[in-house]
């Protein structure tokens, strides 16, 4: 996605903000935009942080520490997803997917991308390719 492209997109929702489009809705469509361009390995995708920032100032408080906790593990991800570290990267994007789903209301609550993440690191493979032995 070209940078004009994202500034185009991002355009668009400050629009919809204005025209009284439900602010969950807007937020969710941005941040599954953003989860699909880090998943493709988009540079800009950290663009899209600032216009979500600029869109939680409207949230009551509670949606407002979901959005925190999304933007956190989005900047972690996006990271893990530069170093071209594809399982990580599919794994992020799931949780952050599902964080959004939490936030529109689909699902209570979405798994700590820590808990998951450490899930993996507990079972360690060795270079070789076969599990390491403590």
């Amino acid at each position: 996605m070209s940078k004009e492209s994202i500034d185009k997109a991002l355009e668009m929702w400050k629009e919809k903000v204005k025209e009284g489009v439900n602010l969950p809705d807007t937020i969710s469509a941005v941040l599954d935009q953003a989860i699909g361009m880090i998943s493709a390995g988009d540079e800009e995708a950290g663009k899209f942080q600032e216009q979500i920032e600029a869109l939680i100032l409207n949230l009551p408080d509670e949606d407002k520490k979901r959005i925190n906790r999304f933007l956190l593990d989005f900047n972690y991800i996006q990271g893990i997803c530069r170093l071209d570290e594809k399982e990580d990267c599919k794994l992020g994007t799931d949780i952050l997917t599902e964080r959004v789903k939490e936030f529109k209301g689909e699902v209570e609550s979405s798994p700590s991308l820590v808990t998951l993440l450490s899930q993996r690191s507990r079972h360690p493979v060795s270079h070789a390719g076969q599990p390491e032995i403590n």
